[in-house]
């Protein structure tokens, strides 16, 4: 691995540590019981569009150790750690993989295509939350009930986290372009 990457991952982790922590610790963005604005996923999926999905995925998954040094982690069992953690964070990294429209010339994905695997790795991830939710968290309640609880309680936050996302890759994937561009230039 190339120093250039290896100084990039510190830097997509240390920025995704920063807004992470923001994100968890202001009440506006905090759910009660675990859950928040997911102002920190838009450096994983750059991380990803700019190193590549396998080096996207190695921060994706280095993220949630940072997570757990300043958040707040709830680690019960091995299936609800992979879905909570590894498969909702892990996902960001594969996000390069999710564009669905061909690059431009130059390389350069165009703006549907980011937006087009913001929303299909939050969905997923979204997807893990509620599953987890209703089969480990929310038990207490009839099964009925579970799955309309798990749905509610993490749209609450991952809907806004999609929006985010959607928006924000493509603002900040175009912004720094000219920085991707160079390497892989070289």
């Amino acid at each position: 691995m190339k120093t250039l990457d290896l100084v990039k991952m510190a830097m997509y982790l240390a920025l995704f540590t920063v807004l992470d922590l923001i994100a968890t610790n202001l009440p506006l963005f905090k759910m009660p019981n675990g859950g928040s604005l997911g102002l920190a996923t838009v450096v994983l999926m750059l991380a990803a569009f700019d190193l590549g999905w396998k080096k996207g995925l190695l921060v994706s998954l280095l993220s949630i150790v940072m997570q757990q040094f300043v958040g707040e982690l709830y680690l019960i069992r091995i299936d609800q750690v992979f879905l909570d953690y590894v498969l909702a964070f892990g996902i960001y990294g594969l996000s390069p993989l999710f564009t669905f429209v061909p690059k431009d010339k130059e390389g350069k994905v165009p703006i549907l295509g980011l937006a087009i695997s913001a929303v299909i790795v939050n969905l997923v991830r979204f997807g893990s939350h509620v599953l987890v939710g209703a089969t480990l968290w929310l038990i207490d309640l009839p099964q009925a009930e579970r799955w309309g609880a798990s749905v509610v309680y993490s749209s609450s936050y991952m809907i806004p986290t999609l929006i985010y996302g959607a928006i924000m890759l493509p603002i900040l994937y175009n912004a720094l372009w000219p920085t991707f561009k160079r390497q892989f230039s070289k």
